[in-house]
């Protein structure tokens, strides 16, 4: 399945249930309105703002219902793909490593210098180093965007979006993984095998963050009045 489908239809639903809430309560308070206008029906008064107040309060809890899903749903993806991209990368090093130790004993046996990979790995292994390239601009603009959409909400996982988006800076990963494609796919793999590890510890470290960023995002309380009349 796929979960950013279902939150889609979850969202939908959700602005659904919304605006019926609040066309109820526009309808009980023109009936309010009507009601003013002759002081003989305080009594359907009364019950017109009764219902207007907790078609207005239903309203405001399907808001704050539909803040905290749309919050956790970006913290989970964000943290999703990061874990994904990570264990990609555990298989790429592990396989450019033997690669190197193919190299060195076909040195040694043959003097031969090669890649320790053939054209098609080369190839595959290349095409994958791009492909995280752009999986990681796109993970970068989805953390910024969740950051300035999330700050006032939940602070403390905005801070630990911050601190991923520094360890992307800080390790030059993109850069890494550029180069990395290049050395690949013109057969010199053993040249940029021993720089791998950086990459994998820093892929690593950025899932930390964004896990704590979930963790952190999970346990943040929408109901609170001032988030929802933000929204309101």
């Amino acid at each position: 399945s796929n979960p950013s489908q279902g939150g889609q239809s979850g969202s939908g639903a959700g602005q659904s249930e919304t605006s019926r809430r609040l066309e109820s309560a526009i309808r009980a308070m023109d009936e309010m309105t009507e009601a003013m206008r002759d002081p003989a029906q305080r009594e359907q008064l009364e019950r017109a703002a009764e219902e207007a107040g907790r078609q207005l309060e239903g309203a405001r809890d399907q808001i704050a219902e539909d803040q905290q899903q749309s919050l956790q749903q970006s913290f989970a993806d964000m943290s999703d793909r990061a874990d994904r991209m990570y264990e990609n990368q555990i298989g790429m090093e592990r396989e450019l490593q033997d690669a190197v130790r193919r190299a060195l004993a076909t040195r040694d046996q043959t003097g031969e210098v090669t890649s320790g990979l053939s054209k098609d790995q080369e190839e595959r292994l290349a095409t994958e180093k791009r492909e995280m390239t752009s999986d990681l601009q796109q993970l970068q603009r989805d953390i910024q965007k969740s950051a300035g959409q999330f700050r006032e909400q939940t602070p403390e996982a905005v801070d630990q979006l911050n601190q991923a988006r520094d360890v992307i800076s800080q390790s030059q990963l993109e850069e890494r993984l550029n180069v990395a494609a290049e050395y690949i796919s013109y057969g010199a793999a053993p040249y940029i095998a021993g720089s791998e590890s950086a990459v994998t510890n820093a892929l690593n470290e950025i899932g930390e963050r964004l896990r704590q960023a979930e963790s952190d995002a999970m346990g943040n309380d929408f109901s609170d009045d001032d988030n929802v009349e933000r929204t309101l």
